[in-house]
């Protein structure tokens, strides 16, 4: 999914700087569960055809905060392709913004279980402001999730992105670790990111899985989540059904 900007004014600050960043669909496999949630990087995994999943989750920083709610599903007569549909609201430095993101996720074979297997999926999302700007941001993603061993899973990113509003592009990338510390219920990631037009920004989160898998709680501290150079702390809910 496109993350939202963190509001006018952060673009004002930053002229010709991308202030969104494309954020993962939501991928699940049977155990140990794993989802994007409130990650950047994507990984190569989708809800199983004919389930669905609702994340969301609200990042907290001294300037501002943000609210997302991304409900997901993948149909039993598309199975490879998992849709999305995700509303962002949020505050920075005063100003506000409210917008809405459609997703779709292909996925390219089968998801990586055993050690040494590789995924690979594809993504495109556009983002539309509610509050009379139309369609703002259009992007694709690249995805591929290597099992480095049956506890590690590596992921990749690397994509492209077009502010419709300030008229600019720019590339995207990202790296993430996903480390299993206790099978099927506790989960440590690593991430970096940015893009050809801002600097890096990284998140560490932990994970615990409840519910025999069926929900996730998200404990994430951030560091320039969209080239705002602020430091943010994240609290999230995933539930499958």
């Amino acid at each position: 999914m496109i993350r939202p900007s963190h509001l006018a004014a952060a673009r004002q600050r930053l002229p010709g700087s991308l202030l969104f960043l494309l954020l993962a669909g939501f991928g699940v496999t049977v155990a140990p569960a794993r989802a994007s949630g409130p990650y950047v990087v994507d990984d190569a995994a989708i809800t199983p055809a004919g389930e669905g999943q609702i994340e969301t989750w609200v990042s907290l920083t001294g300037r501002g905060h943000q609210f997302n709610f991304l409900p997901a599903t993948t149909f039993r007569s598309i199975p490879f392709m998992e849709w999305t549909v995700g509303l962002n609201t949020g505050r920075f430095d005063g100003e506000r913004s409210t917008g809405l993101t459609l997703q779709g996720k292909a996925l390219f074979g089968t998801e990586p279980q055993a050690a040494g297997e590789i995924g690979v999926a594809a993504s495109g999302a556009v983002r539309f402001g509610l509050d009379g700007e139309g369609a703002t941001d259009v992007a694709i993603n690249g995805i591929a999730t290597l099992a480095a061993t049956d506890r590690l899973m590596l992921h990749g990113n690397v994509g492209w992105q077009r502010d419709r509003i300030g008229r600019t592009s720019a590339l995207t990338w990202g790296a993430r670790a996903e480390a299993a510390a206790i099978p099927g219920r506790l989960a440590l990631h690593g991430e970096v990111f940015g893009t050809s037009r801002s600097s890096a920004g990284f998140q560490l989160g932990l994970r615990p899985t409840l519910l025999d898998g069926a929900m996730d709680l998200e404990f994430v501290f951030s560091r320039n989540l969209g080239d705002e150079r602020e430091s943010w702390a994240t609290l999230g809910l995933a539930v499958r059904f």
